[in-house]
């Protein structure tokens, strides 16, 4: 959302954050010349604006020959901006408890208001048979228990309106695309205090998750899940719906 929209935009400013994102966003050093292909910019102006961003230290290269990566003043900015770095830090035991008893992968969730969903920490099991990394992934909402939960404790005039506006896109046949049924869904949801996704976003993938209750002052609440394949999680549903409410209950008391 852009903030004060009349004021005119700096655009050499534009161009330095779109370089930034590609670096981000590369697993391995970009040339020059690759950087310059992914933001549309010559490969001159891309030098020298990589140039000015170093010495910033912004991005860097680790040698004249090697390519450009995010610099350690980009990382020390990154860390300092982190409103849920502590939330993190202080979840970890509980959620390799979590993945512990269930023998899932576990996973919190921030949202920020209205419906601004993120993975912000994931614990592995040591399955086989396990799931992807969901950190920063962008996802379908009405497919998720995070976006479940969060369309859930909305007030209902702004669920309404907000459902107005959003896509129902059909991923699996599980998925629900109808509004009414997902409106149903919502209120199941607020009576029961968790949320299921059975084979909804993934054939074969089912999500459980909880609340964790709101922190008001940093503009967030946190949820907390399990997912894993629908056939080991199917036969113990029961029990894991459990521990990821004693797990909500315990994150609610850390002081983040």
């Amino acid at each position: 959302m852009k903030q004060t929209p009349g004021l005119p935009r700096n655009q050499s400013l534009r161009r330095a954050v779109a370089i930034l994102r590609v670096l981000a966003e590369r697993a391995e050093p970009a040339t020059t010349t690759e950087v310059a292909t992914a933001v549309d910019l010559p490969r001159a102006t891309t030098a020298r604006m990589l140039a000015t961003l170093a010495d910033a230290g912004l991005v860097e290269r680790p040698d004249e020959r090697a390519g450009w990566v995010l610099g350690y003043e980009a990382t020390r900015l990154g860390r300092a901006a982190d409103p849920y770095g502590v939330l993190i830090r202080r979840a970890q035991t509980l959620l390799e408890q979590l993945t512990e008893d269930t023998g899932e992968s576990s996973v919190l969730a921030v949202t920020r208001f209205p419906l601004d969903v993120e993975i912000v920490s994931q614990v592995d099991a040591q399955n086989l048979l396990g799931v992807t990394n969901w950190i920063g992934r962008r996802f379908g909402l009405h497919a998720s228990v995070s976006g479940k939960l969060a369309y859930a404790r909305l007030p209902d005039d702004l669920r309404a309106s907000l459902m107005t506006d959003h896509r129902f896109e059909r991923y699996t046949d599980k998925t629900i695309v109808d509004p009414a049924r997902f409106r149903d869904e919502l209120d199941l949801i607020r009576q029961r205090g968790y949320a299921c996704s059975v084979d909804e976003l993934e054939t074969g993938l089912t999500m459980i998750g909880a609340d964790v209750p709101a922190r008001p002052q940093r503009g967030a609440v946190a949820s907390v899940g399990i997912m894993g394949p629908t056939s080991r999680l199917i036969p113990s549903i029961d029990y894991a719906i459990s521990a990821v409410q004693v797990t909500a209950r315990r994150l609610s008391a850390l002081n983040w």
